[in-house]
């Protein structure tokens, strides 16, 4: 009988173990290219611990520390982490022994008249050690029980162990997701903020411009009354007056937003106050580093949040393969058992068990087997997740390296379209003062060159906005150079 017990156990544990477990988790290979198709070599260091730090703006220095206090979104994702801390805790909890105090006191009446018994019982605590009552003469008995238990389970198929490691990644998946609200939050902020200088400066040049257009517009009026001119151009100038007009508040009404954004941003009720409203625009920016292969895409925080997903979607693939498998318990416990209270404690009523137990799943309808395949479904999709994630963080540098790259081109273009348009004006209003030209040449002269300016404001703004991005697309600049 004996060997019969010791050959079902053997067979039951050898089918167990050929049952091959998941395999040690290996990141995805990726046939990233090894360097940006449009990346020059620059040859300035580029300031990486604060990129915002580059365009030496105190203001925006400030703005950027009182949303990094402040926002809401930041705030919301600290008290996450803790959270999911404190899973990752439970998780871990899980592989060492737990111990219960559980203790109980009792006593059981007899009906001595109708030989019928009737028991209560108090101070219940769960987990007590069950007494048989013992004889007496005595019309009721009393019981009272006092002891320490331990309890832990053998980790024989790393069932815990992978669970440890999917609430662990997941905490760091978590703690990554911070870094990119901290990236977001800071280019938005950036964005925001030159976007309001731009709208200004732009406000500025319109409003000159509309000047213009209306002193051009009386000289027109002249002209016209004299027959001079015909009633088409003195249209002609009344609608493009009319939609520089219209234009204006359509600014006006985005500089507020952009105001109300950034108070947004900076967690406040109040309305942000930009102090020097009549700043320019950085004219340079810092170049790029020289060291700055495809690769720095891995150090991003959503590509390392995606790969710490993969991990904890792995981890919790293995853990849900363990649990198809018998689990494996020890438990320890001894206390004081004793009829009466006074001699509770004393050394003849102490009491010790030990014992080992397994558990193994006979019929579940295909549970465990389902729940397997599902985690192993949910780790695949991790997989691909990652995958994407990487793909389109190398065209989004891709793409700002371009938009660089061009963006630099036309700045070129547009600078000699002014310098052109600028002496030009200088020409023209020469001839005006040798009576050559007329004051509408000189004005419009004059509204070419403003023109030219905006033109100019535009570009500037447009290659400041795709440089954050850059920024943010590069995952900042903290992380890369301390990884580095």
């Amino acid at each position: 009988m004996k060997k019969s017990c010791y050959l079902i156990l053997l067979n039951f544990l050898f089918l167990c173990v050929a049952c091959s477990p998941p395999q040690p988790f290996n990141s995805p290979k990726l046939d990233l290219p090894k360097k940006f198709k449009y990346y020059n070599n620059f040859t300035s260091q580029w300031n990486c611990s604060y990129w915002w730090k580059d365009f030496n703006d105190p203001e925006l220095d400030f703005l950027i520390s009182q949303a990094l206090k402040k926002n809401y979104d930041l705030r919301l994702i600290s008290e996450k982490i803790i959270e999911v801390q404190q899973i990752f805790r439970q998780a871990r909890a899980r592989r060492f022994p737990w111990l219960s105090l559980s203790g109980e006191a009792s006593t059981i009446h007899f009906n001595t008249s109708s030989g019928s018994s009737s028991a209560f019982t108090t101070g219940v605590l769960p987990g007590a050690i069950p007494t048989m009552p013992s004889t007496s003469s005595k019309d009721h008995i009393e019981e009272y029980n006092l002891s320490l238990m331990a309890s832990y389970e053998i980790d024989f198929w790393n069932k815990l162990s992978s669970a440890e490691k999917a609430a662990k990644w997941s905490l760091i998946a978590t703690k990554w997701n911070r870094e990119i609200v901290v990236n977001t939050l800071t280019a938005e902020v950036a964005t925001q903020y030159f976007k309001y200088i731009y709208l200004t400066k732009k406000l500025k040049l319109l409003k000159e411009r509309l000047k213009l257009l209306k002193k051009e517009l009386n000289f027109l009026k002249s002209r016209y009354t004299k027959g001079e001119i015909s009633a088409i151009l003195l249209k002609r100038k009344k609608i493009e007056y009319l939609k520089i007009l219209s234009t204006i508040p359509v600014l006006e009404k985005e500089q507020e937003a952009t105001l109300q954004i950034l108070s947004v941003l900076i967690g406040s009720f109040k309305e942000v106050k930009i102090k020097n409203k009549n700043k320019d625009l950085p004219e340079t920016l810092v170049d790029l580093p020289d060291y700055m292969p495809s690769d720095l895409l891995k150090r991003r925080p959503d590509v390392k949040r995606a790969e710490a997903l993969l991990r904890s979607a792995y981890a919790g693939y293995a853990s849900a393969w363990a649990e198809r498998f018998p689990s494996f318990s020890l438990t320890a416990g001894g206390g004081f058992i004793s009829n009466e209270f006074k001699n509770f404690l004393s050394g003849d009523n102490l009491f010790w068990r030990l014992a080992a137990g397994i558990t193994a799943p006979i019929f579940n309808a295909g549970f465990f087997k389902a729940k397997t395949k599902a985690a192993y479904s949910k780790y695949k999709q991790a997989e691909i997740e990652y995958a994407k994630t990487v793909l389109n963080a190398f065209w989004e540098v891709e793409r700002c390296l371009l938009n660089e790259e061009k963006l630099k081109n036309e700045l070129k273009v547009k600078k000699k379209l002014f310098y052109e348009t600028e002496d030009l004006a200088k020409c023209v209003k020469l001839r005006y003062e040798k009576g050559v030209a007329t004051i509408i040449d000189v004005i419009e002269a004059e509204i070419s060159v403003i023109d030219a300016k905006i033109s100019l404001l535009d570009v500037k703004f447009a290659l400041l906005t795709n440089r954050i991005a850059l920024y943010r697309a590069l995952g900042g600049g903290t992380k890369l150079c301390k990884e580095k």
